[in-house]
């Protein structure tokens, strides 16, 4: 960026905009989250969680409530992902434009199905939803790019929805219920240029 003109003009650097976040959870064994590989720091809303066998999990899950792990990417246009390698009792959840526990989006891995719901000021919508049956070693993805929500399952496109709500929320994560048994890896979140 060029501040003044003629005589005394200078240069000033922008500071550089975070372009992606990650976390491969290879780690030592642990009963709390840590750093993510890119320097970030997870926000644990609700629950433990922890790490077993390079994988994330819920270490210590609250008992009738939903667990949450989140991430302040800074990143509104991305792409989040998570390769899901096991599920529990309850769903595995994607979360993205998590704003609050009252106002977010998730994926949903449901026995049969993937969903994507919103929960706006408490009360939840389902969005959209693919016959495609959830399989261990699955990668979730949304593609978040202005009101467009697309959601894609090992990088072949399912779901694709426009919603403005929470379009400016940069903060995305993991979600499951009451359960230390859904196990997530390789959790990204990569800028949309």
């Amino acid at each position: 960026m060029i501040i003044g003109t003629g005589i005394g003009t200078s240069y000033q650097k922008l500071p550089k905009r975070e372009r992606s976040v990650y976390d491969s959870f290879n780690r030592v064994n642990s009963l709390s989250i840590g750093m993510t590989d890119s320097g970030h720091e997870w926000q644990q809303i609700s629950g433990g969680w922890g790490i077993t066998d390079n994988q994330c999990y819920i270490s210590t899950p609250l008992v009738s409530n939903v667990d949450r792990l989140i991430l302040d990417s800074k990143l509104n246009d991305c792409e989040v992902s998570v390769q899901l390698n096991s599920f529990g009792e309850n769903p595995s959840r994607l979360i993205f434009r998590y704003l609050d526990t009252y106002n977010e989006f998730f994926v949903l891995a449901r026995p049969d199905q993937y969903i994507i719901q919103r929960r706006r000021e408490g009360t939840l919508t389902t969005l959209g939803a693919s016959q495609t049956i959830p399989v261990a070693g699955d990668t979730v993805k949304v593609r978040l790019k202005g009101a467009n929500i697309t959601f894609y399952v090992n990088d072949i496109q399912k779901i694709q929805i426009s919603d403005s709500f929470n379009q400016l929320a940069t903060k995305h994560g993991l979600c499951s219920i009451n359960t230390t048994r859904c196990r997530f890896d390789n959790f990204k979140i990569e800028e949309i240029l």
